[in-house]
């Protein structure tokens, strides 16, 4: 076990500048650019099928409509193509770091943007379905939390029935959950 972990020490430690510097920049436009443009991108896809918001009795509707179905396969497309480059950058800086080549920011980036569009080959499908798996164990929660917190729009906030309900800041029984029904008093 520790010769793994002295293995891994000594690779990250090649290139962990770079992957510092990939990482603190993926995070970035994660909370900046991807994590708005996909709430517009759910938001525009609501608007177009007329949904101000969703309930269980509208939900499924929702989710039958063509619109919505093909709206909803592009989004998740991009989001796994977004995942791949995160996943190329690691993969691409650890075997320059088995290599024992250092690698820059630039050239990492190159890569791993060049590859993750190769997820969808044929040949590569069920990767992207692997893919689709892991978005939620890969940090998205939280940048989603910060993003939405940096913009003012949430607060965390214990109900007195012990559930986490989010809040808005201007409307505090509401959800900031894109066609999410307004927050309801627990009985």
């Amino acid at each position: 076990m520790m010769g793994k972990t002295k293995k891994v020490i000594k690779l990250l430690r090649v290139n962990w500048h770079t992957m510092a510097w990939f990482e603190l920049l993926y995070k970035f436009l994660s909370l900046a650019v991807f994590t708005p443009l996909c709430w517009t991108a759910f938001n525009g896809i609501m608007r177009i099928t007329g949904y101000e918001y969703l309930t269980i009795e509208n939900i499924l509707s929702f989710l039958t409509n063509p619109v919505t179905i093909a709206a909803l396969f592009l989004l998740l497309a991009a989001m796994t193509v977004y995942t791949m480059i995160d996943i190329g950058a690691v993969i691409f800086l650890l075997d320059q770091s088995y290599q024992g080549v250092k690698a820059d920011l630039q050239q990492t980036c190159r890569y791993a943007v060049r590859n993750a569009v190769k997820v969808f080959h044929r040949k590569n499908i069920f990767i992207a379905f692997a893919v689709l798996f892991l978005i939620p164990f890969l940090n998205r929660r939280r940048t989603m939390f910060f993003s939405d917190l940096h913009t003012g729009r949430i607060v965390r906030q214990r109900t007195s029935c012990r559930s986490l309900r989010w809040n808005t800041f201007h409307n505090p029984g509401g959800s900031s959950f894109p066609g999410a029904a307004p927050a309801q008093a627990c009985p």
